[in-house]
């Protein structure tokens, strides 16, 4: 239970200060740490937790919540390292960690290894369905349902595929000259229609992947059949940019899948606005079934001010069952001699059939600072939802510096880790991780024991406590 708590605040917090990530492909909400920072030097992030409210527990319950959590916090390190990420979370009791989880994260394969079980080092297949949240939480409940999934990266890898068709497909281009306005988005004076009729369709995946980075977008298309005839519609300005594409056919990642495709994508890139209005349908050619995406985003930016507006809708049906994804997002970043601060709102909501809707909500007041070792620092309030019911409020403070170099320990065992012993190798961790943890909480000065020691007798509570003693004094004598 404390790990997921800590877990879930800590993938919460990374979430909202990340942001820039999934919510703009080609402008900046907040300072680019990431691409600015951690390309040539590592980061180093701690955070804390405040609870304000945690169901099923009163006031007084979550008083002594507070009062232990007081004395814990969360580092976590991050480097690049070639093509890979390294990590490192580790747990602080008083300033002194009591474990950790290392990571390293390729593009095809991920490894962690954990501090209290030292003579193993746990791997798995990247896409296997495996997570290191799973592992840590004992089920995926903390991950933010896949939104990563959902990113605008690819939005910018799709305008840079629409860029590249006229020169890739020739032979299959028709361009006319127009005079239409774009609504919202700009006249359009060039039409180019790319029609690729079904003879030509085998290989068009593989071809299409070509031209655009290596990512989710080129992973997809690589994968892809296409069927029957391909129709892409473009409407660019006199500069030639886009301002608006279409797209019609029969596609999907087999031919037992295919769904009929339509894409109509409203689009404005210039120096002060980034504009979207993107629908995407995607039902089954054959039976039910389908994934169908909107999104609109808004982000204007002047000298001293950007604000940002999303509402993305996805929503999958499958096996008669629907499953809802919707995340909107508010934000303003304002520009001053002490840095730029970061503020608004951040949704994330799940409904899944008839079920109650999960709801996660992000409020940051983070601030980014212009020089110095601290890059940021402030507060994101995490809030958890289901129906009309708030769950879990919580405070998270945190504080990003520059760090020090991580290091990789060459271990004995490597186990590899499928979705079928999953579920054994989690529990070995969480019950590792428990016993670290609670070995260390008992020993706290006892006014911030009591959520612990609660409905126990003294002397119950006594052994526990010299039991503790007992456990770490034997682990730091040689």
């Amino acid at each position: 239970m404390m790990m997921r708590r800590m877990l879930r605040a800590a993938l919460a917090a990374l979430m909202c200060l990340c942001l820039y990530a999934p919510a703009l492909a080609d402008a900046r909400l907040v300072p680019e740490m990431a691409g600015v920072y951690l390309a040539s030097e590592p980061l180093e992030i701690s955070l804390s937790v405040d609870v304000q409210a945690h169901m099923p527990f009163d006031e007084t319950r979550t008083e002594q919540l507070n009062a232990m959590l007081s004395h814990l916090a969360l580092r976590l390190r991050f480097q690049a390292v070639d093509d890979s990420m390294w990590s490192r979370m580790a747990v602080l009791a008083d300033g002194v960690e009591v474990m950790s989880v290392s990571t390293r994260q390729e593009e095809k394969a991920e490894q962690a290894q954990f501090s209290f079980l030292p003579d193993r080092t746990y791997a798995w297949a990247a896409n296997s369905g495996v997570s290191l949240a799973g592992l840590l939480s004992g089920d995926d409940s903390v991950d933010p349902w896949g939104v990563d999934g959902l990113e605008a990266g690819w939005l910018a890898d799709g305008m840079i595929l629409l860029n590249a068709l006229p020169d890739a497909l020739p032979d299959y281009l028709k361009t006319s000259r127009i005079s239409t306005t774009i609504t919202g988005m700009g006249k359009a004076v060039a039409k180019q229609v790319v029609t690729i009729p079904s003879g030509a369709v085998d290989g068009l995946g593989t071809l299409l992947a070509s031209h655009v980075p290596q990512g989710w977008l080129q992973t997809l298309l690589t994968g892809m059949v296409f069927s029957g005839k391909q129709t892409v519609t473009m409407w660019r300005d006199e500069s030639g940019a886009l301002l608006r594409a279409d797209y019609a056919g029969n596609a999907g990642v087999s031919q037992e899948d295919l769904r009929s495709v339509s894409l109509s994508w409203r689009l404005r890139r210039d120096d002060e606005q980034v504009l979207d209005d993107l629908t995407l349908r995607t039902p089954r050619v054959k039976g039910s079934g389908r994934n169908n995406v909107v999104l609109t985003r808004t982000l204007k930016e002047t000298e001293n001010q950007a604000t940002l507006e999303i509402s993305l809708r996805y929503e999958v049906v499958a096996s008669g069952v629907k499953d809802v994804r919707t995340i909107t997002a508010d934000m303003t970043r304002d520009s001053g001699e002490d840095g730029q601060r970061v503020t608004g709102e951040v949704s994330l909501q799940r409904q899944q059939g008839d079920e109650s809707a999960s709801k996660l909500t992000l409020v940051p007041d983070v601030t980014f600072l212009p020089e110095g070792d601290t890059l940021a620092s402030g507060m994101v309030q995490v809030s958890q939802s289901v129906g009309s019911s708030l769950k879990e409020q919580a405070d998270v403070r945190m504080e990003v510096r520059r760090s020090d170099w991580l290091s990789w320990e060459l271990r004995p065992n490597v186990i590899t880790v499928v979705m079928d012993n999953m579920a054994g190798i989690s529990r070995r961790i969480v019950q590792g991780a428990t016993v670290e943890l609670v070995r260390r909480l008992v020993l706290l000065p006892t006014e911030d024991t009591a959520f612990l020691s609660a409905g126990l007798e003294p002397d119950v509570w006594q052994q526990i406590v010299e039991a503790a003693q007992s456990a770490l004094q034997e682990e730091v004598i040689p």
